[in-house]
């Protein structure tokens, strides 16, 4: 007891109630803030159950900000699948079809530089049957550099 009214004589017991008291207060704003932050945060971005695990459409275009097209993924002629990679100038420039061939094209999107693949039937947009890699008369074949 003699211990207690020395530290109240001295104030001392004041400033640990007024200490006390500010502690709970802190104590308090930060649990009110740590709630009112769980319920208005919004949810975690997660895959959730009820939602479509498929995007599915009859094609699908990839466009540029002045709405150029960039990339079609549509079916072809036959029905395979079929890519294509535009220019900005809207010209095929590369397309890969569901039967097997590769083209990449001139920039006037209709002359072909290079054509790979395995189709041993002609396309139906004039595509010749091929077994290998054809390159355009002026390319070269060579090895890409080391770093």
């Amino acid at each position: 007891m003699a211990a207690t009214a020395e530290l109240r004589r001295a104030g001392v017991w004041h400033h640990l109630r007024r200490f006390s008291s500010v502690l709970s207060i802190v104590a308090l704003s930060v649990l009110a803030t740590v709630f009112v932050q769980h319920l208005l945060a919004p949810p975690r971005a997660a895959a959730q159950a009820d939602q479509p695990q498929v995007v599915r459409a009859s094609s699908f275009e990839l466009v540029g900000a002045d709405g150029t097209v960039l990339a079609r993924l549509a079916p072809g002629p036959t029905g395979n699948g079929r890519l294509q990679l535009f220019d900005t100038a809207g010209k095929v420039r590369a397309g890969l079809a569901g039967d097997g061939r590769f083209t990449i094209s001139d920039a006037d999107g209709v002359t072909r530089r290079l054509y790979a693949g395995y189709a041993l039937t002609a396309g139906t947009v004039g595509a010749p049957p091929i077994n290998g890699i054809q390159l355009d008369p002026s390319s070269s074949i060579s090895v890409i550099p080391a770093p």
